[in-house]
C-alpha cells in the first residue's frame, strides 16, 4: 500500500518564529501574568483615524483534569483537586446573587435547556480555572470594554458560545460571572451539538476527519524514533509513553501536584521530564504540520464565520463583544488556516483576540487585528499599524475559496486530487519535526531558497507512511 501524501514543508507561514522542543509548551499553566499580556488593548487611544467597534475573543478552556483515559506513571495517586462535578461550589465563587446553570440554545437544533448538568466526566475543570477566569476578566475589563461601543449595555449586548462539552460551557460561565457580575439572568450560551459544531473540529468534511482520526498514530510514528528514551521512560514510570503522556505531565505540574503525584525521578527537574516534553512538542507538531491542508478545511468554516461576524459588528448589526470558548485542538487549526501558527502550543485560558475596527470618514472600511499572546499576528500593515488588516485580507484566499459549498465538498472528498498551493512570495516553513530524515533537510533547505522569489507557484509533496488512529485526543 502506497503511504499517504502530505504537505508539510510547504506550509505557509505569516510568522517568523516557531517554537520547538519545550517552548512549544511555555506558558501553558496560563498563570496570571501570561493572561495579563494577551490583552494590551485596541489601537484607537493610537489613532484618530479608526473607531474601535467591536471584538471576538476565542478562548481556550480553563485547568482541567486529564482529558481521557491516561495511565501516565503507575501507580497513579487519587485526584484530590477536584472541587465538584458541577460549577457552582467551585472555588468559593459567591453564586448568591444568581444562578451558574445558563440556558444554553442549540442552533436551528433542540430548543433549550440549562447549560451545565451534575454528571463527572472527564477533562472536569479544576480550582486553577477560577484564577485564571478572574484575571482575564480583570483584564479584559481594564483594556476593553469601556472603549467599546454601547459598553453600559455590553452585558445584554453580549455574543456567549461555547462548544457543547462541560469544561468549556463552565469556563465560559466563570468568565461571564467574573464580567458581568454573578446574575445570569437573560443570558444564554449559543451551541451547537459538538459531534456536528465546525467550532469542535467537526465540519462535514471526510478528508479532514480521516486526518483527525489519525493524528495520534502520526505522533506515535514521531515518538518512535527514539527507542531509548521509550524503553527508559516505561522502566522508571511504570506505563507506556504515549502520545498523551505530556497532558499528565503538564496537568501534573500546572497543580503542583495535588491532582496527580509523579514519581521521584519524574519531577518536573529531572532530565527525563524535560526530555518527555521536548520528545512531546515534536509528536504533536508533527501530527498538525503533516496534514495541513487537511485542518485547513476543518477549519474553514469556523474562519469564515469569524470573517462575516467582524464585518457584522462593523456595521453595528450584532453585539461588539463575542466571546467564544473551545478547544486547543481547534485552536491549532485556526492559526493554521490563518498561515500563523508558530509551534506553540495554547495554554489554558489562552485567548485568541479579533479587534474590529471602522475607519473615519469620508469611506469608512472595516479593518481587523488579530492578537495571540498580546502580538499581532498577521503580516498586514494598514494605516502604519502592524498586523491591521483589511476585512478582505484577514483570510488567505485558499479559505475564502472554500465559501463555495461545491467546492469545499469537493475539497473535502477522501479521493480530491487537488494540492495545498503555495503562492509565489509567502514564506516556507523551515521546521522539521525531530529525527526528521536528511532528505527532509534537503528539500527543506530549497524551499526556504524560493522565499521571496516571483516564480510560479510552489508545490512540494513528500510521502510520510502513517499508521492508523487509536485515540481521542481532539476533546482536549
Amino acid at each position: 500500500m502506497l503511504p499517504r501524501l502530505v504537505w508539510f514543508l510547504t506550509y505557509p507561514t505569516r510568522v517568523t518564529t516557531f517554537y520547538q522542543n519545550e517552548e512549544a509548551f511555555s506558558d501553558y499553566c496560563g498563570r496570571a501574568a501570561a493572561l495579563a499580556s494577551m490583552l494590551p488593548g485596541p489601537l484607537d487611544a493610537l489613532s484618530s483615524d479608526l473607531d474601535f467597534v467591536g471584538m471576538q475573543v476565542i478562548l481556550r478552556h480553563g485547568a482541567r483534569t486529564t482529558a481521557c483515559d491516561l495511565s501516565c506513571v503507575h501507580p497513579i495517586r487519587s485526584p484530590s483537586n477536584l472541587s465538584s462535578c458541577h460549577l457552582k461550589p467551585m472555588g468559593g465563587v459567591d453564586w448568591s446573587e444568581g444562578s451558574a446553570a445558563i440556558p444554553k440554545q442549540y442552533h436551528n437544533t433542540y430548543g433549550t435547556e440549562p447549560a451545565l448538568e451534575s454528571t463527572c466526566v472527564k477533562g472536569q475543570l479544576l480550582d486553577e480555572a477560577v484564577d485564571q477566569f478572574r484575571a482575564l476578566a480583570d483584564k479584559l475589563t481594564q483594556s476593553y470594554l469601556s472603549k467599546l461601543p454601547q459598553k453600559e449595555e455590553l452585558r445584554s449586548k453580549v455574543q456567549l458560545f461555547s462548544v457543547d462539552v462541560e469544561r468549556m460551557m463552565a469556563s465560559l460561565i466563570l468568565l461571564q460571572h467574573f464580567l458581568f457580575g454573578a446574575s445570569s439572568a437573560g443570558l444564554v450560551v449559543e451551541t451547537q451539538p459538538a459531534d456536528i459544531d465546525p467550532w469542535h473540529m467537526s465540519a462535514t468534511c471526510p478528508r479532514g476527519q480521516q486526518a483527525k482520526a489519525r493524528k495520534s498514530a502520526v505522533a506515535m510514528e514521531n515518538a518512535r524514533r527514539h527507542p531509548d528514551f521509550l524503553a527508559k521512560w516505561r522502566s522508571l514510570a511504570g506505563a507506556e509513553f504515549t502520545h498523551d503522556t505530556w497532558d499528565c505531565l503538564e496537568v501534573a505540574l500546572c497543580t503542583n501536584q495535588s491532582f496527580l503525584q509523579l514519581p521521584p525521578q519524574l519531577q518536573p527537574d529531572s532530565d527525563l521530564f524535560h526530555e518527555a516534553l521536548k520528545i512531546s512538542a515534536a509528536m504533536v507538531q508533527a501530527s498538525y504540520l503533516q496534514d495541513v491542508f487537511e485542518y485547513t478545511l476543518l477549519a474553514a468554516p469556523a474562519l469564515l464565520e469569524m470573517r462575516d461576524y467582524a464585518e457584522k459588528q462593523a456595521l453595528g448589526k450584532v453585539p461588539p463583544l463575542s466571546l467564544r470558548v473551545v478547544g486547543d485542538t481547534m485552536i491549532v487549526p485556526l492559526l493554521l488556516g490563518l498561515q500563523a501558527w508558530d509551534g506553540a502550543w495554547p495554554h489554558y485560558a489562552e485567548a485568541l483576540v479579533l479587534e474590529v475596527y471602522r475607519s473615519k470618514e469620508p469611506v469608512r472600511k472595516t479593518k481587523v487585528r488579530l492578537l495571540r499572546r498580546g502580538e499581532a499576528v498577521l503580516a498586514c500593515q494598514e494605516d502604519g499599524h502592524r498586523g491591521l488588516c483589511a476585512i478582505e485580507d484577514l483570510l488567505p484566499q485558499n479559505i475564502v475559496q472554500l465559501q463555495d459549498p461545491v467546492r469545499y465538498a469537493h475539497q473535502c472528498e477522501l479521493d480530491a486530487k487537488e494540492p495545498v498551493v503555495l503562492k509565489a512570495g509567502e514564506p516556507v516553513m523551515q521546521v522539521l519535526s525531530s529525527g526528521g530524515v536528511a532528505l527532509l533537510i534537503a528539500l527543506a533547505f530549497l524551499a526556504g531558497h524560493c522565499h521571496g522569489r516571483r516564480s510560479s507557484d510552489l508545490v512540494l509533496a513528500i510521502r510520510i507512511p502513517l499508521l492508523s488512529s487509536t485515540c481521542s485526543a481532539d476533546m482536549r
